[in-house]
């Protein structure tokens, strides 16, 4: 990992300081483009809007992880659906068969 110079980086523990621009986790809620999860981190919105989109975003997320759940629980039930059945019959009526020749040299 050496430059063009041929150095390597110090990279040690000392070097390494913390960004003060560090997003903070509103920030990072009001910012972000899951449905529901902005109106409930913004200031600006009143607590009952807050808790509606928190009981919304709430049971969003738990019928999904049901779905989830019943989906997975099923596929790995391996469940097998077989029935065979031989059904003969003495004559058959062939469908009218029309052969079309697209080919230009005749």
């Amino acid at each position: 990992m050496a430059d063009k110079r041929g150095k390597v980086p110090d990279f040690s523990v000392e070097k390494i300081s913390r960004n003060d621009e560090t997003p903070d986790l509103r920030t990072l809620l009001t910012n972000t483009t899951c449905h529901g999860v902005k109106h409930i981190a913004e200031r600006d919105s009143h607590i009952f809007q807050k808790i509606l989109w928190l009981i919304c975003v709430t049971v969003a997320l738990g019928l999904f992880l049901v779905n989830v759940i019943s989906r997975a629980g099923n596929y790995f039930d391996y469940p097998t659906n077989v029935d065979v059945s031989v059904h003969y019959k003495e004559s058959m009526q062939f469908p009218a068969v029309t052969l079309c020749n697209l080919n230009n040299f005749r």
